[in-house]
């Protein structure tokens, strides 16, 4: 039983690289259930903790290293939440649609539903102004006069 947690937890835990790769598992209807209900049962403030979990997840790569910084002690504090969101929303509120996926060993299908719940978590931070400021920011720099050749 140890094991089926920990391969699950390590699903869940997959759709943040997943997000960032076209390999995006690709759902079928066990999955869309899941995914529909970790949506469905989570909230603004479980989906802001699943994208500082993340954001805090991905600042650990030596590549982030240069630009984020995070206290270790806020780290430990958002793993420990986030195991609490993840045991609420898989072992209470989704827990039929879990059991399905475990039951099947589809750790594909987990990892699909996950990315949905992912989705929405970047979506709600995105809804600050300052955020997607910032996630478009990089359009002054691009060359339009390169852009301007692709319509050639």
């Amino acid at each position: 039983m140890k094991s089926v947690i920990l391969a699950a937890a390590c699903a869940f835990a997959a759709f943040a690289p997943a997000q960032a790769s076209a390999q995006i598992a690709t759902p079928n209807e066990a999955s869309l259930k899941l995914g529909q209900c970790l949506v469905g049962k989570s909230n603004g403030e479980d989906r802001i903790l699943i994208a500082q979990w993340m954001g805090a997840s991905m600042a650990m790569s030596p590549a982030m290293q240069e630009i984020v910084t995070v206290d270790p002690e806020v780290k430990d504090r958002i793993d420990r939440e986030m195991a609490e969101t993840f045991t609420r929303l898989m072992a209470e509120d989704c827990r039929e649609q879990m059991a399905t996926l475990i039951k099947g060993r589809d750790a594909a299908g987990i990892q699909a539903a996950s990315g949905m719940l992912g989705q929405m978590a970047m979506q709600e931070l995105l809804r600050d102004p300052k955020a997607m400021e910032a996630l478009i920011a990089y359009a002054k720099y691009i060359d339009p006069a390169m852009m301007q050749k692709l319509g050639e």
